[in-house]
């Protein structure tokens, strides 16, 4: 009996060929779709890389924008910075015998007396190569004899000599009239020393010395008008509207100062440096016509409108001389007022201006926050004698306490200083203004 064996194909040659083929095939197929996805890979790469590129050249360009916005406030900061360190360095006396105030608020601007005409000069000052100068000042009455005692001054304006100030040196600083003393003692001279620091703000004449004679000095009474308003009016007060008095409220921010008004750098900054100082005194700032006042209280009756503040004697009489200096040589103020919740300035019209001697305001106010229907008070709106307080606590700077405010009010150390604003005459005038500030009067 033949053993079976196993049926085993025999491929062909042409058979092996075939799925050699097939094999080589698959290969081709397989390394095909690898170079595919090889190529997806790539252009992928590509476009990521290109997006990487445009991103990073996205960041480069606004950190050079920021770093040149930080760089261009480093550099105003050290201007300002500059002008302060000239300012300082011209206060230092030139010898034992002459001495330069060295404190400031902003209503004392330089005032120069020259060939018996007074002159209120734009609070833009040269400092470079400024030499003291000499006047005599004309506050006495016509016939006098002028005092023999010198007062030092820096004129505000670009002097004549030495020719080579340039007004691109300029200091937004007016300096301030010193009657300084014919032989200061050893101890006024450290004194004066040790305490010269540097203000930005523009200031009024300070009051005169003691040693001035008496027919020189300027009183309140003579400068302040007595009013016939009293306190049974239905008055309101405000310290974020405008009086009822302004025919046009037309806003303007701080960098519209400058495009709309034409004001320079300096005269922004010295009006930037009214919020800085710590004094209590009624706070405005006289540029040619236009007179800026820094968050005035508001008082209205229906017959009259009223700026109010507060501060001491010697701050009050300066603020009067300076605004009453102004007065005599244009008869009405394009007055701007910044309102004490917005950081922004308001033009409220032409008007005229008129220091008065009003009422006490303080004493007919009520200790609690007042309501119109209240007849137990004289003054409406929703001012109070903690409000008054807490408003001047601010301007200080909290210097000093609430409590020494509310006393300071109560003793008289603090005195009102009011000004009557009419601008019944004066619309066309302040429509016709308002219109280069690209205001409309609503319809």
């Amino acid at each position: 009996m033949e053993s079976s064996k196993p049926n085993v194909a025999v491929l062909t040659p042409r058979s092996r060929m075939n799925e050699a083929q097939e094999e080589l095939s698959r290969v081709v197929q397989t390394l095909v779709h690898i170079g595919e996805q090889f190529n997806q890979a790539l252009v992928d790469s590509t476009h990521e890389t290109t997006l990487y590129k445009s991103r990073v050249a996205e960041l480069e360009r606004r950190n050079h924008d920021n770093r040149s916005a930080a760089n261009d406030v480093v550099i105003q900061k050290l201007k300002r910075v500059k002008r302060v360190l000239r300012d300082l360095v011209e206060e230092l006396p030139e010898d034992d015998d002459l001495s330069v105030s060295a404190r400031s608020s902003p209503h004392r601007p330089a005032v120069g007396v020259q060939g018996g005409e007074s002159k209120n000069a734009s609070p833009v000052l040269s400092t470079s190569g400024v030499s003291l100068r000499f006047a005599t000042p004309q506050l006495e009455p016509s016939g006098t004899t002028p005092p023999s005692t010198p007062i030092v001054r820096l004129d505000a304006r670009l002097p004549q000599s030495p020719p080579k100030l340039s007004p691109s040196r300029a200091s937004p600083r007016h300096k301030s009239i010193l009657f300084k003393p014919s032989t200061p003692t050893a101890d006024e001279s450290r004194r004066m020393a040790t305490n010269r620091t540097p203000q930005t703000v523009v200031s009024p004449p300070k009051p005169l010395s003691p040693r001035t004679p008496p027919q020189h000095r300027s009183t309140m009474s003579t400068l302040f008008k007595p009013s016939s308003l009293s306190a049974d009016e239905n008055w309101n007060m405000s310290t974020n509207r405008a009086p009822q008095s302004a025919k046009v409220v037309c806003p303007i921010p701080w960098q519209g100062l400058q495009q709309r008004l034409g004001l320079s750098e300096d005269m922004v900054y010295s009006l930037e440096s009214l919020s800085q100082m710590d004094d209590f005194c009624f706070r405005v700032q006289i540029v040619d016509n236009m007179a800026f006042v820094y968050e005035p209280l508001t008082m209205d009756c229906p017959s009259a409108s009223l700026l109010l503040d507060w501060g001491t004697q010697s701050d009050n009489l300066s603020a009067a001389e300076y605004i009453i200096n102004n007065l005599s040589t244009r008869p009405f103020f394009h007055t701007f007022i910044l309102s004490a919740k917005k950081d922004i300035w308001y033009y409220i019209g032409a008007h005229t201006w008129t220091l008065t001697r009003l009422f006490p305001v303080w004493s007919v106010m009520n200790d609690q926050v007042s309501h119109p229907t209240d007849s137990r008070s004289r003054l409406h709106g929703h001012q109070s004698k903690r409000k008054v307080v807490n408003r001047l606590w601010t301007h200080n700077h909290q210097k000093h306490a609430t409590q020494d405010i509310h006393q300071m009010l109560d003793d008289g150390r603090l005195v009102q200083f009011c000004v009557e604003v009419s601008s019944a005459t004066l619309t066309p005038v302040s429509e016709a203004f308002a219109k280069k500030l690209d205001y409309h009067k609503p319809t």
